[in-house]
């Protein structure tokens, strides 16, 4: 059991206030969840992801509700979500909200994991809890309907997925869902998956402030980086290395002294966890390449420099020894099978 794993504390302080004004009395609620006000006077504590799995139990029992889940989640505003809404909802086109989400996802809960898969005409935000301890149809519930409630603000239009899975059954409330979602529903599917069309991608959000939106990707590294010294060493060094790749300071005396420790003991460390620096600077550029590609609003040269390269031409003859092809032709075999 992974006890260790925590949930940003925005995301339970809304799932305790809001049993509580659905009729849950206090006192019971924190009897039976662990849970005091006190818990939340930090907007970014990390709280065990097995106390919100005891407060979901206990508000859906003191409230005699099994759809509460998706009612907050219909409810929720981006506000309530602190920094992890903020650099979301900063983000200038909904490709790129995504991206954040599946980037900073471990900032909202360390049990969560989001992945993006286009295919030709569609695009699917996949969701799935993979901590055991953490898992309850709950959570997904009022992710998914957190989600569309964001990209519905976000674009300040209401859109319909093309369809929505659920791994489990379908549930006696799902007229609820139908409410919710307004969407073709799919149970006992694969995965948990928001589906929509893929050119919502290329949308472009309609408050879109750089200088916020540098402002809090700045703390929202910050924290992920944080967080990132508490789980594996691999882990915190990836994230360094995805911070200061545009800097241009993306090496291992670098990234060793803002760790507080020798290159040596950095290489040792790295060695029980079975990989090199090298390694996962050269894996890190090669998946933030590829990601960076899809969006053709950002040029190879701007690429090569968010890569830490000194020249696109260095760029482009790393990314061919990775892929058999260059950047240019990677891009172009992307839009044609679009």
């Amino acid at each position: 059991m992974h006890k260790d794993l925590t949930i940003h504390a925005s995301s339970v302080k809304e799932l305790f206030y809001y049993a509580i004004e659905q009729g849950a009395a206090a006192e019971q609620l924190s009897a039976m969840s662990g849970l005091k006000e006190t818990h939340f006077s930090d907007s970014d504590a990390r709280i065990p992801v097995q106390k919100i799995v005891s407060l979901w139990h206990a508000a859906i029992e003191l409230t005699g509700n099994p759809a509460l889940a998706l009612q907050l989640g219909a409810s929720s505003t981006p506000e309530n979500a602190g920094i992890i809404s903020l650099v979301c909802m900063s983000s200038p086109t909904l490709g790129e909200m995504l991206s954040r989400v599946i980037r900073y996802s471990h900032l909202i809960a360390e049990s969560d994991r989001f992945e993006l898969i286009e295919t030709a005409n569609n695009a699917q935000l996949v969701f799935n809890i993979e901590a055991p301890e953490a898992f309850t149809i709950y959570g997904i519930e009022r992710s998914f309907a957190i989600g569309m409630n964001w990209v519905n603000e976000f674009l300040q239009t209401r859109m319909i997925p093309e369809a929505i899975h659920f791994q489990y059954r379908a549930p006696a409330y799902i007229a609820e869902y139908e409410k919710v979602f307004s969407a073709p529903l799919y149970f006992e599917q694969e995965n948990n998956a928001l589906i929509f069309k893929k050119q919502w991608l290329d949308l472009s959000a309609k408050n879109y402030n750089p200088y916020l939106d540098d402002l809090v990707q700045r703390q929202a590294t910050l924290l992920l980086t944080e967080l990132g010294a508490k789980k594996t060493l691999r882990d915190w060094t990836t994230q360094l290395i995805i911070k200061q790749l545009p800097e241009g300071n993306v090496n291992v005396d670098h990234i060793s002294n803002i760790m507080n420790m020798s290159r040596r003991t950095l290489a040792r460390k790295l060695k029980e966890e079975h990989t090199t620096f090298q390694n996962l600077l050269e894996n890190t550029r090669r998946k933030l390449a590829t990601d960076y590609l899809q969006q053709n609003s950002i040029s190879i040269n701007d690429i090569a420099f968010l890569l830490g390269f000194s020249e696109s031409s260095t760029f482009s003859r790393a990314f061919k020894r990775w892929f058999g092809n260059y950047p240019q032709e990677h891009r172009a075999m992307q839009a044609s099978h679009q």
